[in-house]
């Protein structure tokens, strides 16, 4: 399986970048210098088997849904932490998934076309 690298569009002024949370995160109480804010990022999903992402590091995901005509993940970030790469497996219903159960963490559904197109997106880990 041919391992891509998603495209990715830094965070714009015209909604790409969500909007902030109004608390600071309580993690960084303790290290003032990290961060002291954490957002909410959109990521469009490649139509790929597998597919990489750069996430900033501690990245927590939300939600994956279809917006337009694209699956897209939501996720909470910290801007400032570093990125780390973490990998995806989209897999549409009824495709044979062959990876080993325990390496798969299921993330969510999204369904376009009206419900026609059903995507299944698992992390490896």
């Amino acid at each position: 399986m041919e391992i891509r690298q998603a495209r990715q569009t830094p965070p714009r002024a015209d909604g790409y970048a969500m909007t902030a949370l109004s608390s600071p995160d309580p993690s960084h109480r303790a290290n003032p210098g990290i961060g002291a804010m954490r957002k909410i990022f959109k990521y469009p999903v490649p139509i790929d088997d597998v597919f990489s992402l750069n996430l900033p590091e501690g990245a927590k995901i939300l939600s994956f849904q279809a917006q337009g005509e694209w699956p897209t993940l939501w996720v909470l970030v910290n801007p400032d932490a570093p990125p780390t790469r973490r990998q995806f497996r989209l897999a549409g219903t009824g495709h044979p998934i062959s990876d080993c159960e325990d390496e798969l963490q299921f993330v969510g559904t999204c369904q376009m076309k009206g419900g026609s197109l059903v995507w299944h997106l698992f992390e490896l880990i």
